[in-house]
């Protein structure tokens, strides 16, 4: 109703976790895009708004689109507790959820003052693959293992692969 209010945005912030408390989460998604849309680049409530968006669109099984808003967190300056729970979404949704750690890795080297060690990829690139298996998308799993193993056929995690991909070819009933 007051859109030139200086307490606008805190209260289209307020009113989409209102919403997203009472588990309507597209009145949520509208209200929060709105801060995003309407005061870009006025507000320093984008951090916030774009961590439920995130948060709201992977609650709708959305991963793709929940990726989308945690990248755009880095776009307005986080502080440290924001970037470090953003970059934690990020990594659960592509080692977990999207199963393509790569595209992590790729963003993170976007991301001023971070870096991604041999160690660090190793256990990610191994973390998927075991996902895939643990949830029992055997395919998916084959495939990750090898991934894991052709790039760390000496890895910390390699026996366990090696392992787990054979498990994982004999529930397929693969045995060549």
């Amino acid at each position: 109703q007051y859109p030139n209010s200086e307490f606008a945005p805190a209260a289209l912030l307020e009113t989409g976790a209102t919403y997203q408390e009472m588990n309507q989460l597209d009145n949520a998604s509208r209200a929060l895009n709105r801060l995003l849309n309407d005061y870009k680049g006025r507000t320093e409530l984008a951090v916030p708004a774009l961590m439920r968006l995130g948060l709201i669109a992977s609650n709708q099984g959305n991963q793709e689109q929940a990726a989308t808003y945690y990248k755009q967190v880095f776009q307005h300056q986080p502080n440290a507790v924001d970037a470090k729970a953003a970059l934690e979404r990020l990594e659960d949704i592509y080692v977990h959820d999207l199963n393509r750690p790569d595209d992590y890795f790729t963003f993170l080297k976007t991301v001023p003052g971070m870096t991604v060690d041999g160690m660090q990829q190793d256990n990610l690139l191994f973390k998927s693959a075991e996902t895939q298996y643990e949830q029992g998308n055997y395919d998916r799993a084959v495939s990750s293992f090898s991934t894991y193993l052709t790039r760390f056929p000496s890895g910390v995690n390699a026996l366990q692969a090696y392992y787990d991909r054979g498990e994982s070819y004999a529930i397929l009933k693969q045995y060549d």
